[in-house]
C-alpha cells in the first residue's frame, strides 16, 4: 500500500489492518508511527474521534507500546499533543525520562486539563466499582508528570493535599492503601517539611510513602542517630510502622514495649531480618536493643528462631548470636546451622559456626532431630565426628530415620571400621542403633567390614526382614552369611550370601522368626484381607505386610515369594483391597507402600478406583494424582491407560498432572511401537466380548453377552438369558460366586466407563474431520464388539481413491446402507470419515434426519443437527477467523460458554492479563485459540472483553494454520461459537437497556 493511500485510511482502519492475524501486537508500531505522523500534521479531530470509540484492546496495547516504538514518548511536542486530545477523554499515555519536559507551565496545564475531566467523570452515574476508576487516572498517572525542579514547597504541598482531596472523592478510607505517582514531588521537600506533611496525613498514605521515602537517607547514617527527628511521630502513629513493617531495629525496639502478643510475633520477624543486613558497624547497637527486647520478651524472638532456623538468620548472624550466646536463643542456634548446611554452597559459612559450638557443647548434638542431623553430618570434620562418636550414637538410638542411618553411613565411611563399635555403639543397643550400625558396616569401603557384618549376623540382633542388606554385602566381599534357624538365630552350615528359601515349609520358617512388625500394617491386619494370602498363615501373610513396608524401595526376594503363594484370583482382590486403602487414607504417603504389592497381582478392577483418586486429587493433591497415574500406566492393560487418556483429554487437570497423564500415554505408545496420535484408536477395550467371556461358578457356566443397547446378560446353562448370577445356593462356593459377581460387575462399570469417553473422542474426531483408512476403521468399529453397537447410531462419509464421495450406515446386521437403506460397498481403496452436515446439501441431511427418526437410532453425539453454516470471506483475516460484527462481553459471559466448549484459560501476561482461550485436541495435535482483550486472572465483576477471533494452531509444528487446511466441520462450529457469544453479548445489552428503562 502506498503512502498515499495509508494516509488517506481512517485510523480505525489502519489500525485494523496493522494487527490482523497474525500480527497482532506485533502490528502496532507501525500503526503507531501513522498515529504520530496525523499527530505531527494537526488532524487532532482525526486523532481524538478514533481515541474517544477505541476499544479497551486497542488502548491497552497503547498503553503497552515501549518507548521505541511510541514516537510521542521520544516527542515532547508530540506527547503534548497526544495529552491534550487524551486526557479529555479518560485517556492518558506516558512518556519516558526526560519526556515530557517538566516546567511550571506543563504543571499548570495539565493540572487544568485533570480538574475538567474529574469535573465530567464526576458528574456521570457509575458503577459502585467504576467511581474510583476517573480518579485512578489522575492519582496513578497524571501525578507522575507534575511537578518540576525548583518548585516552591507551597506549590508541593498543595499538590499533595489536593491528591488527598481526590482519594477521599474517590471512596478511599483515610487509612487504606491506594497508590499515587507523587514520588517526585516528595523528592524535593526537605525532611522537616516532609515530617510536617507526614503529621498532617495523620498516617495515612501519603505518610507510608513519605515514610519509605526516608528509609535510604536514615540508613546512611549512623546506627544511633537514625530516625532521630521521627521518633514522636511514630509514637503518635504506631500504625505507620505496623503496615510497613520496617527491618529497622531501632524501630523495632521503639515499638517493642507497647506493642501486643500478636504485633510482637511480627516484630520479631522483622527483627531477624533487620539483624540479616545489618552491617558490623551496626552490631553494638542492634545488639544492646535485642538484649533489652529480651529482657522484656523473650518468647517471640525464640518462637521466631525455632520455627525458621537458618531461614531466619545469615552465617554472619549466627555467628553473633553465638558470640551473644544468650541464653533463649543459643539452644536454638545448633539446629538452625545445621538445617543451613542443608545445600552444600551454604556449609562453608555454617560449618564453622556448628564446630565452634559443638566443641563447646558437644551434648546439643544428641538432641538435634534427625532432619538436621542429616544435613549437618556432611559439613563436620573428620576429626569432629571421632570426637562426637558417642553423641552420634544417642542420636542414631533414639530415631528410627532411614535418612539419618544414611547420611551416618556416608559421613562415617571416612573413619576406621571399627570406630562405632569402639565408641561403645554395641554396649546397650537398640534397633534403631543397630540399623545404624549395620548401615555403617554395608556402606564402608574397607573389606574387614566383612567380619564385623558377619558377626552382626551371628549376633542375632537383626531378624530376617533387615538381614537381607548384610547378605548382599558379604555376597559383594566374596564371604559366607552364617545360616539362621527358624527362629532367626545362627546355626548350621555357612551359605554363600543372598540364597533364597524355596518350599513353603522354608518360607513359613522365615516369615515366623519375623517376630516384631511395623506398626503401620495394624490398619491392614484383618482377617477377611489376610484369608486372601492363603495358603499362608496369618503370621506369614503379616510378615509379607512387614516386608513391603520396611523395604525401602522394591519387595525383597522373600515377600516376592510369600506374594507368589497366593492364587491369581486372590491377589486381584488383595490389589483391589489395598489400593482402596491407600485411596482412603487419601493417599498419604506414609501409606504408599502397599503399591509395591500392585506388580503382577492387580488387574482392571483397580482402574476405576485410581482413575477416580486422580481426578478428585488433581487439584490439592498433585503428587498423589501422578502416583495414581503412573499406577494406571503400570498395569499398562487397554482399559487402564483408555481411562488415562479420558483424564487426560476430559476436565482440564492441573499442568503437572496432565504433563504425568501425557507421559503415561507416550510410554504406552512407545512399547507398542506407534505414534502417539494412534494409541488413542486402540484404547478402546472389548473385554474380551469379542472372543466369548465366561463365568464359572462350580460346575455351572455362564455365558456373557453384550445386548444391543450395550447392557450385560448371563445365558445361563439352560439357555435363560438373566440380568445377574442366581443366588448362591453352595455356601462351599461362595469365593467362586463373588469372583463371578466381581467380574461381572467390573465389566458393566467398564462398558458404562467407555461410552463416557467415546462421546468427547468421537466429537473431537467429527470437529477435526478425522480420517481412518478403510481396513482401520473396520477393525476400530465394524468389528469391535463395544465401538460397531456405537457406530450403528452415527453416519459415516467414505471419500473412494476414485470417485465421488458418499455417505452410509452400520445397519443392524452389520451390513452398509445409505439413506434410503439401499445396501452399499466400500471401495479397494479410500478413507472413512465421520459424516458431518457442512460437507452435505441440504436434501442429504433431510435425508439421514429422516432415516435415523424412522429406525429410532440416537447418536451418542450430535452430528445431523450439527452447525452448517460456513464463514463469509469477509470474515477472514489471514490466519485468524473474526466474528461478522464486533463482540464485547463480560468475562463471566465469556466463561459460561468457554468451559462447556471444553476452552480453559490461556497464560497470565503482564498487566496481569490473559488474552486467549485454549482448547487442545489429543486426536490430533491442533490447538483452538480463542483471541480476545485482557481478561483478568481474579474476579472483576463487570470487567468487558473484546473479541478477536479463533486461531488453530499446529503444535507438532508450532504454527497457524491457514483457511484452506481448516476443516470444514470445524470452521463450521467455530462460526457458531462466534454466533452463541454475539447473542449472549446482544441478550447482555438489551438487559441492560430494559433495567435503565
Amino acid at each position: 500500500m502506498s503512502n498515499n493511500e495509508t494516509a488517506a485510511l481512517p485510523l480505525q482502519a489502519l489500525y485494523e489492518l496493522h494487527t490482523a492475524a497474525p500480527a497482532g501486537r506485533e502490528g502496532m508500531p507501525a500503526f503507531a508511527a501513522e498515529l504520530a505522523k496525523r499527530l505531527a500534521q494537526g488532524r487532532d479531530a482525526e486523532v481524538a474521534d478514533f481515541l474517544r470509540d477505541s476499544s479497551s484492546l486497542c488502548q491497552e496495547r497503547l498503553h503497552q507500546l515501549p518507548g521505541e516504538h511510541a514516537p510521542w514518548q521520544r516527542d515532547h511536542a508530540l506527547w503534548l499533543a497526544l495529552a491534550r486530545i487524551s486526557l479529555p477523554l479518560g485517556q492518558f499515555y506516558g512518556g519516558n525520562p526526560g519526556v515530557p519536559r517538566r516546567s511550571a507551565e506543563l504543571t499548570a496545564e495539565l493540572t487544568a486539563l485533570a480538574r475538567a475531566w474529574l469535573d465530567d467523570w464526576g458528574s456521570r452515574t457509575h458503577q459502585p466499582w467504576r467511581l474510583r476508576d476517573g480518579y485512578d487516572l489522575v492519582l496513578r498517572q497524571v501525578f507522575g508528570v507534575l511537578g518540576h525542579e525548583g518548585m516552591s514547597s507551597a506549590d508541593i504541598t498543595g499538590l499533595l493535599r489536593w491528591a488527598r482531596e481526590l482519594s477521599a472523592k474517590a471512596g478511599i478510607a483515610p487509612g487504606a492503601q491506594y497508590y499515587c505517582q507523587w514520588q517526585h514531588l516528595l523528592h524535593q521537600l526537605p525532611e522537616p517539611e516532609l515530617l510536617a506533611m507526614a503529621i498532617e496525613d495523620g498516617g495515612g498514605q501519603l505518610s507510608r510513602d513519605i515514610v519509605q521515602r526516608q528509609l535510604p537517607l536514615q540508613r546512611t547514617r549512623p546506627a544511633g542517630q537514625r530516625w532521630a527527628l521521627w521518633r514522636d511521630f511514630f509514637a503518635q502513629f504506631p500504625a505507620v510502622l505496623d503496615q510497613l513493617r520496617l527491618p529497622e531495629p531501632v524501630l523495632i525496639a521503639s515499638r517493642w514495649e507497647t506493642a501486643d502478643a500478636a504485633r510482637r510475633d511480627l516484630l520479631a520477624q522483622d527483627l531477624f531480618k533487620a539483624l540479616c543486613f545489618a552491617s558490623d558497624d551496626d552490631w553494638p547497637h542492634d545488639r544492646a536493643l535485642v538484649e533489652c527486647m529480651l529482657q522484656t520478651d523473650a518468647a517471640p524472638l525464640a518462637a521466631w528462631f525455632k520455627q525458621l532456623g537458618h531461614l531466619a538468620i545469615n552465617p554472619a548472624v549466627a555467628q553473633r548470636l553465638w558470640e551473644a550466646r544468650w541464653p533463649a536463643l543459643l539452644p536454638l542456634l545448633l539446629p538452625a546451622c545445621a538445617d543451613g548446611c542443608k545445600h552444600e554452597s551454604d556449609r562453608a559459612g555454617y560449618a564453622p559456626v556448628a564446630e565452634t559450638l559443638l566443641a563447646d557443647r558437644p551434648g546439643d548434638l544428641a538432641r538435634l532431630a534427625a532432619g538436621p542431623l542429616t544435613h549437618l553430618l556432611p559439613a563436620l570434620r573428620v576429626d569432629t565426628l571421632q570426637r562426637l562418636l558417642p553423641q552420634l550414637g544417642k542420636a542414631a538410638s533414639g530415631s528410627a530415620s532411614k535418612g539419618l542411618r544414611a547420611a551416618l553411613a556416608q559421613a562415617l565411611s571416612a573413619l576406621p571400621v571399627d570406630a562405632p563399635q569402639a565408641a561403645g555403639w554395641l554396649a546397650k543397643p537398640n534397633k534403631n542403633l543397630v540399623l545404624a550400625y549395620r548401615d555403617v558396616l554395608v556402606a564402608h569401603p574397607d573389606p574387614a567390614s566383612g567380619s564385623l557384618l558377619s558377626a552382626l549376623l551371628s549376633g542375632g540382633l537383626l531378624d530376617v526382614a533387615e538381614q537381607g542388606p548384610v547378605q548382599a554385602r558379604l555376597k559383594d566381599l566374596g564371604a559366607a552369611a552364617p545360616v539362621a534357624d527358624a527362629a532367626g538365630s545362627p546355626g548350621g552350615e555357612a551359605v554363600p550370601a543372598g540364597s533364597d528359601a524355596g518350599s513353603l515349609a522354608e518360607l513359613e520358617a522365615q516369615a515366623a522368626s519375623l517376630q516384631r512388625l511395623s506398626p503401620v500394617i495394624a490398619a491392614l491386619d484383618q482377617p477377611a484381607l489376610l484369608d486372601l494370602l492363603a495358603p499362608l498363615s496369618a503370621q506369614a501373610a503379616r510378615a509379607l505386610l512387614h516386608l513391603a513396608a520396611s523395604s525401602p524401595q522394591e519387595l525383597p526376594a522373600l515377600a516376592r515369594q510369600l506374594l507368589a503363594q497366593a492364587g491369581a484370583e486372590n491377589r486381584a482382590r488383595l490389589a483391589l483391597a489395598l489400593v482402596q486403602h491407600w485411596v482412603a487414607a487419601d493417599g498419604a504417603p506414609e501409606s504408599r507402600w502397599v503399591l509395591k504389592l500392585l506388580p503382577g497381582a492387580a488387574d482392571d478392577r483397580i482402574v476405576d478406583v485410581l482413575s477416580s483418586a486422580a481426578l478428585a486429587w488433581h487439584k490439592t493433591r498433585k503428587e498423589r494424582a501422578v502416583v495414581a497415574l503412573q499406577q494406571l500406566g503400570r498395569l499398562d492393560t487397554v482399559y487402564a491407560l483408555s481411562c488415562v487418556q479420558a483424564l487426560a483429554t476430559g476436565k482440564t487437570l492441573k499442568p503437572s498432572v496432565l504433563a504425568a497423564a501425557q507421559a503415561v500415554l507416550a510410554e504406552a505408545a512407545t512399547r507398542r511401537g506407534m505414534a502417539l496420535a494412534d494409541l488413542g484408536d486402540e484404547l478402546t477395550p472389548d473385554f474380551d466380548l469379542g472372543r466369548g467371556v465366561q463365568l464359572q461358578v462350580g460346575a455351572q457356566t455362564y455365558d456373557v453377552l453384550l445386548q444391543g443397547d450395550l447392557s450385560l446378560r448371563l445365558r445361563t446353562p439352560a439357555g435363560k438369558l438373566v440380568r445377574s448370577l442366581p443366588a448362591l445356593a453352595d455356601e462351599g462356593l461362595r469365593t467362586e460366586w463373588e469372583a463371578a459377581a466381581a467380574r461381572l460387575k467390573t465389566l458393566s462399570k467398564g462398558i458404562k466407563a467407555v461410552l463416557q469417553q467415546q462421546a468427547p473422542r468421537l466429537q473431537s474426531c467429527l470437529m477435526l474431520g478425522r480420517h481412518w483408512p478403510l481396513d482401520t476403521w473396520r477393525r476400530l468399529f465394524l468389528e469391535h464388539p463395544l465401538l460397531r453397537v456405537v457406530a450403528q447410531g452415527l453416519v459415516w462419509r467414505v471419500e473412494p481413491a476414485a470417485g465421488q464421495p458418499f455417505s452410509l450406515r452400520i445397519a443392524e446386521d452389520l451390513s452398509l446402507v445409505d439413506a434410503e437403506s439401499d445396501a452399499v460397498q466400500l471401495p479397494a481403496e479410500g478413507r472413512i470419515a465421520l459424516w458431518h452436515p457442512a460437507q452435505a446439501t441440504e436434501q442429504e441431511r433431510a435425508q439421514w434426519r429422516e432415516c435415523l427418526a424412522d429406525y429410532g437410532l440416537k447418536a451418542l453425539i450430535e452430528q445431523v443437527d450439527a452447525p452448517a453454516d460456513l464463514p463469509l470471506t469477509s470474515q477472514w483475516q489471514q490466519e485468524l477467523l473474526q466474528p461478522l460484527a464486533p463482540i464485547r462481553l463480560t468475562q463471566q459471559a465469556l466463561d459460561g460458554l468457554a468451559g462447556p466448549w471444553r476452552f480453559h484459560a490461556g497464560p497470565v501476561c503482564d498487566g496481569p492479563g490473559i488474552y486467549l482461550h485454549l482448547r487442545d485436541f489429543a486426536v490430533q495435535r491442533w490447538r483452538v485459540e480463542l483471541l480476545h482483550s485482557a481478561a483478568m486472572p481474579y474476579y472483576e465483576p463487570g470487567h468487558e472483553i473484546d473479541i478477536e477471533g479463533f486461531a488453530l494452531r499446529d503444535m507438532a509444528a508450532d504454527r497457524l494454520l491457514p483457511p484452506a487446511e481448516w476443516p470444514l466441520p470445524l470452521q463450521a462450529s467455530l462460526c457458531a461459537m462466534l454466533q452463541a457469544l454475539a447473542s449472549r453479548a446482544a441478550g447482555a445489552v438489551a438487559a441492560a437497556g430494559a433495567a435503565q428503562v
